[in-house]
């Protein structure tokens, strides 16, 4: 269940009854040469079990390759977060460490709680364009 409060913000409630507020992304830094992706990738909030999986976002309109990472919004369940590039193998990812994507490559990102339910709320920037945040995402593991 989620309730958006005005444009700024969304209440997830999620398995274990817990409030979690979620932040609307808000663009931060940025500025061209090459290294904002056009359009903003959006990935969907997910809920399933076992895993949580996004669905694919083309990363387009740079002209180089940049860096992206993720880092918490809430990190409070446990588990890990992996990302796909190109539909390739899920890789392991923590907070904070930089990957690289380039112009047309598709992302996608996974939510692993070891077989549990659990919520993971990660904002996905751009270090590449000054820690610009691309999408806030909610990966939420339980029953549809």
């Amino acid at each position: 269940m989620a309730i958006t409060i005005g444009k700024t913000a969304t209440v997830v409630l999620n398995r274990f009854c817990n409030l979690v507020l979620k932040p609307e992304p808000v663009a931060t830094g940025g500025g061209g040469g090459g290294v904002t992706p056009t359009p903003t990738p959006n990935w969907d909030d997910p809920i399933n079990f076992p895993n949580a999986i996004t669905i694919n976002q083309t990363i387009q309109g740079i002209s180089t390759s940049i860096n992206l990472f993720y880092s918490c919004v809430y990190c409070g369940d446990g588990g890990d977060i992996y990302y796909s590039l190109n539909d390739g193998s899920f890789v392991l990812i923590n907070e904070n460490v930089n990957f690289s994507v380039n112009n047309n490559d598709t992302l996608k990102f996974q939510y692993n709680n070891n077989g549990g339910f659990g919520t993971k709320i990660i904002d996905v920037k751009n270090a590449s364009d000054g820690n610009t945040i691309l999408d806030t995402i909610t990966l939420t593991i339980d029953l549809p």
